[in-house]
């Protein structure tokens, strides 16, 4: 009579052919998505998951480069951009990493018909150049519209292969939603995996313009964070200096606000007579409805009253995003970079303090969140000026070059196009909203 197999023996035959099946998949699958045959990405996970190959090096016309990129060729999220990887020696390497508010769009946008050029990257790699004779300062793009915090930190971490000397972020405007796990994110780097999930979960539908929106604000603020520390841990590890953001804050933003800011300015709000603004009523758990405060902030600021106007918006900003960042998570970032002691870039203070009312101009912006080139271009000097005042640029104490207008970088970049592009702003649909208690400075 046969002896029964030994129960380990059947688990290791059982194991090993499905090691062996999972390993040729493996390396079956990434053969065909590095030729571009196919494509394991899904669309509705860029919030998350930048694309695994995002960073890839490779060999061209002899030279060893890295590139940068969305998807396959062809995709309609595909972006590429290839820089040398070895730095020139005595050159500077900075790395800008956010979603479309630092990828440039709609002036850099993959997707539709745009120049390519226009975003902070541009306007700030064109000023070294001017300015700059040795040693050199090159500014890569790496952002990836429609990523979050989330995904900032695996693109920086991707990132970090490049030796970077500055790695400044701009992010905020995207987050909103339930984070993925570190292990859901561990597996997702798993070429089977994404191709699995691509088979067998339905296919995305169109993704919505505004990111999805966690019911606990609490949740979304305490992600922030979290990655937020991440990047600093990701910097200390690696060497490079990390440059945190704040985002400008198009606080008059609204579902029927479709004016494109290509056409005629808008006229200034008018201050009327002194009168009172009712206090908008709250429900009983003390949420006020995202159109009642943003009712009362305009009456504030029609009324003079700019500081209590700010708070109002603020409020509102955090009731409705809409896609932009809420106030919330730009403080989070100062505390961060406050207690860390990194370099904070702040654009919200920036867009607020060029206004001469203390609240940014809606007509710096293009849409929701997205800024017009001048806005791009204005942020992107300050950037300059920024990285140089703390010293980040290592011997590049003053530029010895006198600082050109930008209408001087536009002629010498050949970037014309600019003046005549007129992108279409999109019609937006109403999301859901997570409306908060109203600031106890303003319930009175």
């Amino acid at each position: 009579m046969a002896r029964p197999t030994p129960p380990w023996k059947l688990l290791l035959f059982s194991v090993i052919p499905l090691g062996v099946l999972m390993l040729l998949a493996t390396l079956g699958l990434t053969i065909l998505e590095q030729a571009g045959i196919i494509h394991t990405g899904r669309t509705d996970d860029i919030l998350s998951f930048p694309p695994p190959d995002y960073l890839s090096r490779i060999t061209l016309d002899g030279g060893k480069v890295f590139e940068i990129r969305y998807a396959q060729a062809g995709d309609p999220l595909a972006f590429r951009r290839r820089f040398p990887v070895q730095k020139p020696e005595g050159s500077y390497r900075i790395i800008l990493v956010g979603g479309s508010f630092a990828l440039g769009d709609p002036y850099v946008d993959p997707a539709s018909a745009s120049p390519g050029f226009g975003g902070i990257a541009d306007w700030m790699e064109a000023e070294f150049a001017m300015r700059l004779r040795t040693p050199h300062v090159e500014v890569i793009n790496a952002a990836l519209g429609g990523t979050n915090s989330t995904g900032v930190v695996e693109i920086v971490r991707q990132m970090t292969r490049t030796d970077p000397d500055v790695i400044l972020v701009m992010t905020g405007n995207n987050d909103g939603h339930v984070f993925p796990s570190r292990a859901n994110r561990w597996l997702n780097q798993w070429v089977v995996y994404r191709a699995l999930k691509k088979v067998l979960l339905p296919a995305p539908g169109r993704r919505p313009r505004f990111a999805p929106q966690d019911s606990d604000p609490d949740t979304i603020r305490a992600n922030f964070r979290a990655n937020l520390r991440e990047l600093v841990e990701l910097a200390h590890d690696h060497g490079f200096q990390l440059v945190l953001s704040t985002m400008p804050i198009n606080y008059r933003f609204t579902l029927s606000d479709q004016h494109n800011p290509h056409d005629p300015p808008r006229p200034p709000p008018v201050r009327g007579e002194a009168r009172t603004c009712p206090t908008p009523s709250t429900a009983r758990d003390g949420s006020v409805p995202p159109g009642d405060l943003y009712a009362f902030a305009r009456c504030l600021e029609q009324t003079g009253r700019y500081e209590e106007a700010l708070q109002a918006y603020e409020a509102y900003v955090e009731a409705q995003p809409l896609g932009r960042t809420r106030p919330s998570l730009n403080r989070i970032a100062r505390e961060v970079a406050h207690e860390q002691d990194i370099v904070l870039f702040d654009m919200e203070r920036l867009a607020n303090t060029a206004s001469s009312h203390g609240i940014a101009d809606p007509d710096l912006f293009f849409d929701n969140c997205h800024l017009v080139w001048r806005g791009y271009a204005a942020m992107a000097r300050s950037a300059v000026d920024l990285l140089i005042d703390q010293g980040l640029l290592g011997a590049v104490v003053a530029l010895p070059g006198a600082r050109p207008s930008v209408e001087q970088i536009i002629d010498a970049q050949g970037w014309e196009a600019l003046y005549s592009f007129r992108p279409v702003v999109i019609p937006y649909q109403a999301p859901e909203f997570s409306p908060d208690v109203l600031p106890e400075s303003l319930a009175r």
